[in-house]
């Protein structure tokens, strides 16, 4: 049974992971927040002693994906950032051009 409830909830972290690298974002918004409750109801009932390796371990993998994914996630807002700013330069090199322009049209 909690082999089972550790199996899901790693499932799940991989899903997101899956979603996050395709960009599909509302899919990912909505997963972390049923993996989100999944966690809090895994967490509300008691670790047996038994279980404590494996839930451990299992905190650690998710936190591992988690951290992989803010990674993937940081680079791609610096990739968008880097975007925007190089579309910003051409449209300011753009306009100044135009501007330049019209006064050797004149």
């Amino acid at each position: 049974m909690m082999q089972d409830r550790i199996a899901a909830l790693l499932q799940e972290s991989e899903q997101i992971a899956i979603e996050v690298r395709r960009n599909n974002w509302s899919v990912v918004q909505h997963l972390a927040e049923e993996r989100q409750r999944h966690l809090e109801d895994f967490f509300s009932n008691p670790i047996s002693p038994d279980d404590a390796p494996a839930v451990a371990q299992m905190t650690r993998d998710i936190l591992e994906i988690d951290k992989q994914l803010v990674n993937i996630i940081n680079l791609e807002k610096s990739n968008t950032v880097a975007a925007f700013r190089d579309i910003k330069n051409q449209s300011n090199a753009t306009k100044t051009y135009q501007h330049v322009a019209s006064y050797s049209v004149g």
